[in-house]
């Protein structure tokens, strides 16, 4: 039988017990791990504000325009320099007009957030080719326009812009065209709830770039431009004849803004396009084909030029006086 040898090592010492934090002290962190969030969050939505203008209106990436004595000499320069609420100096913004045939209709053509009037010729070529005059009105701050782009003082320009058009001798007022690609939809469709055109031809369009403003985390009401052509639709009088175009494929606006379009515009015929965002319909002999179906179909028919009156015969021998 073996006895146990006592234990000589001295006990372990206790380990102090940790002091709980103040009750005061607890609070504050709880108050600062929960402001903490809040507070980078308000920064990013007060940044985006001050910095949506350059995300919506990217002048950046439309280039340099074209050299004045480069521009085809078929085109006409027109001017605006209106003061408006927008600016305190009236900026000077331009807009080109291609004349047409007498009496013809007047297309306006809208372009994209990234694109000149320059870079537009091509796009119209269509109605230049069925002899319609062509309105391309630039926005504020890109090419040779000055100022600061906005909704309100795009769409405001580009009234004034038509109203001179429809002016002009020759142009045929009841038959007004308004096409508009990705962020020239949306101004070719706020234009058309004051001034209705006959066609409104929307292609890649979105439904409203307040939508957009969830992909970067922001509310839609922080969006001072948000061109809800998804709200323009339904309330344009009298209805135009409507296409949308669109590309499953879009890499920049995604399809759903059409399908929601059309949703809220169920009067709207649709034609699914081919490619990438930036895709030249003009090489798409379908979506030509569905504009000038559009255009046949939307357009009234002109007045019938007045008969003249047929010259009178002249007297007979018999009548002559002798």
């Amino acid at each position: 039988m073996t006895t146990a040898k006592p234990d000589n090592h001295p006990p372990a010492p206790a380990r102090p017990r940790r002091r709980a934090l103040p009750r005061s002290l607890r609070r504050a962190l709880i108050r600062r791990l929960i402001l903490l969030p809040l507070v980078v969050y308000v920064f990013w939505c007060a940044m985006l504000w001050f910095k949506q203008t350059d995300l919506i209106f990217p002048r950046h990436l439309a280039g340099q325009p074209t050299p004045a004595h480069l521009i085809p000499s078929d085109v006409e320069r027109l001017w605006l320099q209106i003061k408006t609420p927008y600016e305190g100096r009236p900026p000077r913004v331009e807009a080109w007009f291609i004349p047409g045939q007498p009496g013809a209709p007047l297309a306006v053509y809208f372009h994209g957030n990234g694109e000149l009037i320059d870079h537009c010729l091509e796009p119209v070529e269509i109605y230049r080719e069925r002899g319609y005059h062509v309105l391309i009105p630039e926005y504020r701050g890109y090419g040779r326009s000055a100022g600061k782009p906005s909704q309100a003082a795009i769409v405001d320009d580009a009234d004034r812009f038509i109203a001179e058009a429809l002016a002009r001798p020759g142009v045929d007022p009841s038959r007004l065209i308004f096409h508009g690609r990705s962020l020239g939809s949306g101004v070719a469709a706020q234009v058309a709830l004051r001034r209705p055109p006959a066609v409104l031809i929307l292609e890649s369009p979105f439904s409203s770039v307040a939508r957009f403003a969830t992909g970067y985390g922001a509310p839609a009401l922080l969006v001072r431009s948000p061109f809800r052509t998804d709200r323009a639709l339904p309330k344009i009088s009298p209805r135009p004849t409507t296409l949308i175009l669109h590309s499953h494929t879009d890499e920049i606006i995604p399809f759903h803004h059409a399908t929601d379009l059309l949703n809220v515009a169920p009067w709207a015929r649709f034609h699914e396009l081919t490619g990438s965002h930036i895709a030249a319909i003009r090489s798409m002999p379908g979506a030509w084909q569905a504009i000038q179906q559009a255009l046949d179909d939307g357009l009234p028919t002109p007045p019938a030029p007045p008969q003249q009156p047929a010259p009178e015969a002249p007297p007979s021998s018999s009548t002559l006086p002798p």
